[in-house]
């Protein structure tokens, strides 16, 4: 069960990290796939940010699937997953195209997987960080 949460949290790693790099090094390409609303390169960049911050959360969750931080970073994806929903499909103010509603599906469908599955993992008495940075401890 782990080797396939791994792969869906590399799955969705990839994914995050493709926005985020897009966003970062092609704001204003990256803005026409997910906004019809006004062009801010530094509103845009920060996603992309944020986006690569979501991609470190995956990666401690390859090396030390955790239930927490498995489920942590699934309900988080759901949640943006939820306002992208409402924003393409009830406001209509982020354009439904095949590139954001592909990857509106992969989203919703690795987080799903992770946390239908990752609540089944064994509690874990550290945290992920500390297995990603060994030697780094907690106050």
């Amino acid at each position: 069960m782990k080797t396939r949460m791994r792969i869906a949290l590399i799955l969705a790693s990839i994914l995050f990290l493709s926005w985020g790099l897009g966003l970062i090094f092609y704001p204003e390409a990256s803005h026409k796939l997910i906004s019809q609303g006004t062009y801010d390169s530094v509103t845009v960049r920060m996603l992309g940010g944020s986006f690569l911050g979501w991609v470190a959360a995956c990666l401690v969750a390859v090396r030390s699937p955790g239930r927490e931080i498995v489920c942590a970073i699934s309900l988080a994806t759901l949640t943006v997953s939820t306002v992208a929903i409402v924003l393409m499909f009830v406001d209509g103010n982020m354009p439904a195209q095949d590139t954001t509603v592909v990857s509106l599906i992969v989203a919703i469908g690795s987080a799903t997987y992770l946390l239908v599955f990752g609540s089944q993992l064994g509690k874990k008495t550290h945290s992920g960080c500390e297995a990603a940075c060994p030697g780094v401890t907690g106050a």
